[in-house]
C-alpha cells in the first residue's frame, strides 16, 4: 500500500509544472480575489489609504528591480536610490519640459535608468563586495550632486512633475500604478523562471563553476544592470509623478538602506520575496507610527518619545525577522505552507 504524504496537486512530473507562475487552483483563486480587491480599493478607500498603497505598489517595483542585482546575481549595489532619481528627473524632464505622453516618458525613464546602470556596471564587472558596494555608494553622490546644480534638471529645490491627464486623481494614478506593477510582476515571475533567472544564480553561487559551463559572466552581470536600473527608472518615474514635485532631498542614501532592508526582509533571489518585503517596510511604520498616536492621545507622553521610539522598534522588528526567519518572510511562507502540507506527519 502506497502512503502519499504529500497532496497530488502540489507534486511536480515535469519541468513545465516548475515554470507554472499558479499552477495550483487554490493559488489561482487567491491570486484573482487579490486582485479583485486591489481593483475595487478606490471605490471605498480614501486619499490616505489610496496613497499607502500607491507608494507600496512603487516600492515593490523598485524592491524587484534591485533583487536582480543583490539576490539573483550577489552584486551589492548601493545606488538603488540614484537610479530612482536618474528616472525621476528623465520622468520630469520628458513629461513636463518636453510634453510627451505620461506612457512614452515612462518608458524612456526606465531605458535611460537602464543604459545609465549598464554604464554604471560595464567598468566594474570584475569588482566584487566591498569594491563594488563603494563604487556604486559613489556613484550615488556624484548624481545627487548633478541633479542639484545642473541648470537642465532644474535646482536644488527641485522641479514639478506633471502627473497624466487621466491619473489626476488618487484613485486614477492608483490604477495607473496598479496597472504598470502588475505588467512589471508578471515580468519579473517570467524572469525568475527563465535561463537568465537560473543563468544570475548560478553566477550569484559560485561565478568561477558558472563560467565552466558556458554562461558568460560579463553578459549576465549587464543584463542584471540592465533589468535593475529599469526597474529602479520605473520606480523612481513613477514616485515623482505621485509626488509632483521632486528635488535632490527625495532620494538621500537611507533610501537605498530601506530598499536593501526590503530585500533581505522579504527574501532574497525571489521576486515574491521582494513584495513581502516592500510590504512590509511600507505598511509597518505606518502602522506604528498609527498606534503611536492613539498612545499619545491617551498618556502624558511626548510626541517626540515616540518619534525616536518609532524607529526603535522598526528595527527591532527587523532584526527579528532575520534571527527567527533568515530566508526571509518568503522562506518563513514556504515553511509554513510545507508543515501545513505534510501535517500531521510534519518534522
Amino acid at each position: 500500500m502506497q502512503v502519499q504524504i504529500i497532496p497530488k496537486r502540489y507534486l511536480k512530473e515535469n519541468h513545465r509544472d516548475y515554470l507554472k507562475m499558479v499552477p495550483i487552483r487554490i493559488k489561482q483563486v487567491s491570486l484573482v480575489l487579490l486582485l479583485m480587491a486591489l481593483i475595487l480599493t478606490p471605490t471605498w478607500a480614501g486619499g490616505y489609504v489610496l496613497g499607502l498603497l500607491t507608494h507600496t505598489m512603487i516600492a515593490v517595483i523598485g524592491a524587484v528591480g534591485l533583487n536582480f542585482m543583490v539576490g539573483f546575481t550577489g552584486q551589492v549595489s548601493l545606488g538603488q536610490a540614484a537610479y530612482m532619481a536618474v528616472g525621476a528627473y528623465t520622468m520630469a524632464i520628458f513629461a513636463g519640459q518636453f510634453g510627451l505622453p505620461f506612457f512614452a516618458a515612462l518608458l524612456i525613464a526606465g531605458l535611460i535608468t537602464a543604459s545609465a546602470s549598464v554604464l554604471v556596471g560595464a567598468p566594474t564587472l570584475h569588482l566584487k563586495g566591498f569594491y563594488l558596494s563603494m563604487a556604486t555608494f559613489v556613484f550615488h553622490f556624484i548624481v545627487i550632486m548633478l541633479i542639484g546644480r545642473w541648470d537642465f534638471v532644474g535646482t536644488q529645490s527641485g522641479i514639478s512633475v506633471p502627473r497624466p491627464v487621466f491619473g489626476k486623481s488618487d484613485g486614477s494614478f492608483f490604477y495607473v500604478t496598479f496597472t504598470v506593477t502588475a505588467l512589471l510582476l508578471y515580468c519579473g515571475f517570467n524572469l525568475e523562471r527563465s535561463y537568465l533567472g537560473r543563468a544570475w544564480g548560478a553566477i550569484r553561487d559560485r561565478d568561477l563553476a558558472a563560467a565552466a559551463v558556458g554562461i558568460s559572466l560579463a553578459r549576465l552581470k549587464l543584463w542584471a544592470n540592465a533589468w535593475s536600473g529599469f526597474y529602479a527608472g520605473v520606480a523612481g518615474a513613477l514616485f515623482a509623478s505621485f509626488l509632483s514635485y521632486i528635488s535632490p532631498e527625495h532620494f538621500p542614501f537611507l533610501l537605498t538602506i530601506q530598499y536593501l532592508g526590503m530585500i533581505l526582509v522579504g527574501g532574497l533571489g525571489t521576486v515574491l520575496g521582494s513584495v513581502f518585503g516592500a510590504v512590509f517596510m511600507s505598511l509597518i511604520p505606518e502602522g506604528i507610527r498609527f498606534l503611536s498616536a492613539v498612545i499619545v492621545e491617551h498618556t502624558k507622553l511626548a510626541p517626540t518619545f515616540f518619534g525616536d521610539a518609532q524607529l526603535v522598534f522598526f528595527g527591532i522588528i527587523i532584526i527579528c525577522t532575520l534571527i527567527y526567519a533568515p530566508k526571509g518572510l518568503f522562506g518563513f511562507w514556504e515553511d509554513t505552507k510545507l508543515y501545513f502540507r505534510t501535517w500531521p506527519l510534519s518534522y
